[in-house]
């Protein structure tokens, strides 16, 4: 009878780690929907939110991140000059000082008659003035205005060829509509458009860009965190069916997609932006070695 109650009691063992294993797979899966249902909406209402912003807030950012992308984008590649060129001629913008801080060159110093201590300060010396060459911020920070910007240059040169046709088209009139294709209509008043709105690209493009690559991800993040700190507030139990109104995640991000100032300034392009995204989403990554496994 001993060997039949233990094995009873192993087989429930078993069937409840299976049990809670399948929870936990759905709980998962279900998890994944709804990220990708919460990634549409946010979506959607934090590109509204660039649209209604039309505002200056602080030169940062611009000189942050607008300004050095748009040197790297647009840089004048056709100059000539055999001479090494300043950043501010090289590229024909104004940069900060946080892009363009380059080291003093000086003249070697002599090292014969000195003694090891001074041998040591010189090396010191050396070392610092290395360390004060390049920029003081990393550009990891302007990489996604950069490949926007890389594309809009792209787009304005197909824009900015001389087509007869998108010509005749656009000069003709409904006579030469007539006798032309709908691609080729297409094609002419889309160039149109894109060198019309070209300065409107260029200076509102990368904020859209920022409220769907730093935004977003930093208010699900938000929702992330607070699923898994409410699942271990639980227990872990999978059977409590709560309200939204009751819900922790619900909360947080309501409270993160209302916050003012998150609507104000997170979207903007500021490295200070992409630097808060890049810390949420390694918070809510690095959760079950900070919170628990949940």
């Amino acid at each position: 009878s001993r060997g039949i109650t233990s094995l009873t009691f192993t087989m429930m063992d078993q069937s409840v780690r299976v049990t809670d294993k399948q929870s936990t797979q759905n709980y998962n899966e279900n998890n994944r929907k709804k990220l990708l249902k919460l990634f549409i909406l946010i979506s959607i209402y934090r590109l509204a939110n660039a649209w209604t912003i039309r505002t200056q807030f602080d030169p940062d950012e611009y000189w942050q991140t607008l300004e050095p992308a748009y040197c790297l984008a647009f840089s004048n590649e056709t100059t000539t000059s055999p001479l090494p060129l300043h950043p501010q001629q090289k590229y024909g913008c104004a940069l900060t000082w946080e892009w363009t801080r380059r080291k003093i060159s000086l003249s070697p110093a002599k090292t014969q008659d000195i003694s090891s201590f001074q041998k040591v300060i010189q090396s010191a010396q050396t070392a610092i003035e290395l360390a004060l060459h390049g920029p003081v911020r990393s550009y990891v920070s302007i990489l996604p205005t950069y490949w926007y910007y890389l594309g809009c240059r792209s787009i304005f040169q197909w824009a900015s060829k001389d087509d007869k046709d998108s010509h005749s088209v656009l000069n003709k009139g409904n006579a030469g509509n007539r006798q032309q294709s709908y691609t080729t209509n297409l094609v002419a008043y889309t160039k149109q458009f894109v060198l019309q709105k070209s300065t409107y690209l260029i200076s509102k493009g990368p904020v859209f860009l920022h409220a769907v690559t730093v935004a977003v991800p930093t208010d699900l993040s938000v929702w992330i965190i607070a699923s898994r700190l409410e699942r271990l507030a639980m227990h872990h139990r999978n059977d409590i069916i709560l309200h939204w109104w009751q819900s922790w995640t619900s909360w947080a991000l309501i409270f993160t997609i209302t916050s003012w100032f998150n609507g104000y300034a997170l979207i903007r392009t500021y490295a200070n932006s992409m630097e808060t995204m890049f810390l949420m989403v390694g918070v809510a990554l690095l959760g079950p070695e900070l919170f628990g496994d949940a």
